[in-house]
């Protein structure tokens, strides 16, 4: 199985556990519901539906940022530092606009699909190779 084969199937299996999970989320508020509407009336069970999910998204929500780990601000008056070569600067954009970098990735995708000559024209002008002397003699 080839690695693109691979990254399909992952992509339709993590499709697939979505969709699966969105559709037990629904039955489970359509069960809570039908629990709750005899009691508070549909306005009423709608309401407490809505907000035991917002509560949720909010634990979840402060769960994952408390977990997650963000860049330290640079001290005032502290210049950053400046990239030098083309995939330090690459890097940068990637860490520090991540739609930014979705967005021309796929645009990049597209590009290759629709005109994969123009791509492996600019593959072999980019490629730069050292300037590797001979040893002297």
């Amino acid at each position: 199985m080839s690695i693109v084969n691979r990254v399909v199937a992952a992509i339709i299996a993590v499709a697939a556990m979505a969709a699966a999970a969105g559709v037990v989320v629904v039955a489970a508020a359509f069960a809570i519901y039908s629990l709750l509407r005899d009691h508070f009336g549909p306005a009423g069970a709608a309401a407490i539906i809505a907000a035991g999910f917002a509560v949720a998204l909010a634990l979840s929500a402060l769960i994952m940022f408390s977990k997650a780990k963000f860049p330290k601000a640079p001290k005032r008056g502290a210049m950053p530092e400046r990239p030098t070569a083309l995939t330090d600067k690459v890097i940068a954009m990637v860490t520090e606009r991540p739609i930014i970098a979705a967005a021309a990735a796929a645009a990049a995708g597209l590009l290759a699909w629709r005109n994969p000559t123009l791509v492996s024209t600019i593959l072999k002008a980019l490629d730069i190779k050292p300037d590797v002397r001979p040893p002297r003699r």
